[in-house]
């Protein structure tokens, strides 16, 4: 849990960073703070950086049917049915 809490910090580092969105690791930044957040139980703010990998129009196909698992995941534990399907 620690090294989540770790890598939620430094990859907020780095999207306040200058040129943070314009980097070559921005989709998987978003894709790792996402996850980071879903794994420390925090479904409401793993939404947004899923979300943020999903409209780059770098982001990687079978990384985001990934993505799309885990929002479902997120909105199923939030108890919001609707938007998990």
């Amino acid at each position: 849990l620690s090294q989540y809490n770790e890598a939620i910090k430094n990859l907020q580092a780095f999207f306040k960073s200058v040129g943070g969105s314009n980097s070559r690791f921005f989709s998987q930044a978003c894709y790792t703070l996402g996850y980071s957040y879903l794994h420390t139980k925090d479904y409401s703010k793993a939404v947004e950086p899923f979300n943020r990998y999903l409209s780059n129009k770098n982001s990687n196909e079978e990384i985001a049917a990934d993505v799309y698992n885990r929002l479902g995941d997120c909105f199923f534990m939030m108890k919001r049915f609707n938007y998990a399907i």
